[in-house]
């Protein structure tokens, strides 16, 4: 699901911003 994400934000928003939404993600529901 997370690298899903990743994948889908990496070219829109860049490497630094697409790892910081998918770290959001990731953590948030936990």
């Amino acid at each position: 699901m997370s690298y899903l994400l990743f994948e889908f934000l990496l070219p829109i928003l860049g490497p630094a911003a697409a790892e910081y939404w998918a770290s959001i993600f990731v953590v948030g529901p936990l």
